[in-house]
């Protein structure tokens, strides 16, 4: 079986391109009155959708050769850790001084020493996080714990665990059971939870069968994304976005895993570095679009340029910035603390990194 998740990798990149494009439509509506690509009026733009369902495919695929292994337990959690908070903490840390010495920027609570405990240690909380989208990584940050679980239950335990726990989620969903009065439980039976199992479900299904039609779910993945879009802006029919969002990520995600497993694909390095700077240009994209609403409103570009040109220099910004927090920070950061903790130097070259399994740290 090939060990090169080159689709995977650059599916990686839709990501943050989902979410900016989202952010930048509303940030446009608000400053400018410009719908871009009438993502404004969506719910959600299926970004977050699909790295939930990403996050647990690869989380799965890289280490169910390792379940039982109660030796890989510590190293797992580090590496998870060492994935997670380093970057974040940097740009946690330098938005609090903004928020102190210009509160108008915040919304008043990103002072209080309660939020920015929680913030940084990516608690549940009442407030918005200090850095917004990490609102994202909370719930991230639960599922690698959850997993971890893997290293230590037994098989049994494991599987009729985490069979409840989805069963509470979907009970939560459908109305059944109410989480929404503790943030706790509201947090451990979130729904994107849900997809995040459904992708562990999805790498499973790719390891364990070898089907030649690869490229049919891929088809409907993409048709299903479109459809929700459309519907989102249209209102066709009374469907919930996540249920079309999961489900369109899950077919989309698992028809990619079953190609790149099956032969040899090269995406290029383009796609495979925008795919390796995509957690960093997902917690960076909302700072740099509003940013650069605030110049584009001063230097008036929106007046000379137009809503759609505003808009794209928007997205080109924020990938730009995102790409410059990965190389410059996220990435030094990371080799060098997988080195001194866990004894890694990190994978031999960049044209590897990301896209052979067992360095694709679950994106």
């Amino acid at each position: 079986m090939n060990k090169r998740l080159e689709l995977i990798q650059a599916s990686r990149a839709l990501v943050p391109l989902l979410v900016i494009a989202f952010h930048v439509a509303i940030v446009m509506r608000d400053y400018f009155d410009y719908n871009f690509l009438h993502a404004a009026s969506l719910e959600k733009s299926g970004g977050v959708d699909y790295f939930f369902v990403l996050s647990g495919f690869m989380i799965f695929f890289i280490y169910y050769k390792h379940i039982g292994a109660k030796e890989k337990f510590k190293s797992y959690l580090i590496s998870r850790m060492i994935r997670i908070y380093p970057v974040y903490w940097v740009l946690t840390l330098s938005l609090i001084p903004v928020y102190f010495l210009m509160p108008a920027f915040g919304g008043g609570h990103e002072t209080q020493p309660g939020v920015i405990i929680r913030s940084l240690l990516l608690l549940p909380q009442e407030n918005a996080p200090i850095l917004t989208v990490a609102w994202s990584l909370t719930l991230t940050l639960l599922y690698y714990l959850a997993f971890s679980l893997m290293f230590i239950l037994p098989r049994f335990a494991l599987w009729a665990l985490y069979s409840i726990w989805a069963a509470l989620i979907i009970f939560g969903v459908t109305g059944f059971l109410t989480f929404d009065e503790n943030m706790y439980l509201e947090t451990l039976f979130h729904p994107l939870l849900l997809e995040s199992l459904g992708g562990s479900v999805c790498a499973f299904i790719v390891l364990k069968t070898r089907p030649a039609m690869g490229l049919a779910p891929v088809i409907l993945g993409v048709g299903g994304y479109v459809f929700a879009w459309v519907n989102g802006v249209y209102e066709w029919i009374d469907v919930p976005a996540s249920l079309l969002y999961g489900v369109s990520s899950m077919l989309l995600i698992a028809g990619l895993g079953f190609i790149d497993t099956s032969r040899q694909i090269n995406v290029g390095k383009v796609l495979n570095y925008i795919g390796n700077a995509s957690f960093s240009i997902y917690l960076t994209n909302f700072i740099t679009i509003s940013l650069c609403a605030k110049l584009f409103q001063k230097a008036k570009v929106h007046e000379a340029a137009g809503g759609l040109i505003s808009s794209i220099l928007m997205i080109a910004f924020a990938v730009a910035a995102g790409c410059i927090v990965h190389t410059l920070l996220e990435k030094p950061i990371g080799t060098k603390l997988k080195h001194r903790v866990l004894g890694r130097s990190g994978p031999v070259s960049a044209r590897n990194r990301g896209t052979n399994v067992l360095a694709a740290q679950g994106k």
